[in-house]
């Protein structure tokens, strides 16, 4: 008797914990972080850590404040005008930063750029930037589609956007190579020429005598040269957020 009491007892109290597990179940995706803001819960909790010091990096690089935000809902707002606000919520009106949305209600990722992210960043740059995530957005992989955009941003603060081609490699290399033979050449002349004693006698050699001096005009020449305007980086299109910060950025489906 007693052990068949012991045996039901065992059995409530596996089948409590079961019914506790099913109703609480333990989520593995993040929910939001001081940086990361991902309501819809696309970011497994094990790659929060990563994305995290991912950020604190561009930002120290940047300069600029960085702000990841996912939702299934924007409360009837569009995923530009959601992006603005959560950004301005966080960080303040026309402060110096980036935000990134996956907005899983439109289907869209969308980015809102600020301050001096704003004026950095054209309106090419931003297309580019979504490129570069992209794929790995389709796909699935939104810590992976965050991270790359992150890296791209961060690359056009550093870099300007300047890509070095290979002619400019190739000719780098030229300018190099003749630099360091002149050098070698400069070098080994001066040290052969030290074991020389021969003296060149300027007093008893040289002889100078000045009879007449005239200035003869021969002719003018100008130069002309045209000062070519600073070209533009791209366009920066802007816009209002409903907290009265000006905001860049752009977007696309997926």
């Amino acid at each position: 008797m007693k052990e068949k009491m012991r045996t039901l007892i065992r059995i409530n109290i596996i089948l409590i914990f079961t019914l506790i597990i099913v109703a609480f179940p333990v989520s593995v995706f993040g929910a939001r972080t001081d940086k990361i803001w991902d309501d819809a819960e696309l970011i497994p909790d094990y790659e929060i850590d990563k994305l995290e010091q991912e950020i604190e990096k561009a930002e120290e690089e940047t300069g600029w404040n960085i702000l990841l935000i996912t939702t299934n809902d924007t409360n009837g707002r569009s995923s530009e005008a959601y992006a603005d606000d959560c950004y301005d919520e966080k960080y303040g009106i026309n402060t110096d930063g980036i935000a990134f949305l996956i907005d899983m209600q439109n289907r869209r990722v969308q980015i809102s750029t600020s301050g001096d992210a704003l004026k950095t960043l054209s309106d090419d740059n931003i297309d580019k930037i979504i490129d570069e995530g992209y794929e790995d957005l389709k796909d699935g992989y939104y810590e992976d589609c965050f991270a790359e955009m992150i890296e791209k941003a961060d690359w056009y603060k550093r870099t300007g956007g300047h890509e070095i081609s290979t002619v400019e490699k190739v000719i780098a290399g030229i300018v190099a190579a003749v630099a360091f033979i002149i050098c070698f050449g400069v070098v080994h002349v001066t040290y052969s020429a030290r074991g020389q004693k021969y003296r060149y006698d300027y007093g008893q050699n040289g002889k100078l005598k000045l009879r007449r001096q005239k200035d003869d005009f021969m002719h003018e020449s100008v130069n002309r040269v045209k000062i070519a305007k600073e070209s533009s980086s791209g366009s920066h299109s802007s816009h209002m957020s409903s907290s009265g910060g000006i905001h860049g950025g752009g977007g696309r489906g997926f």
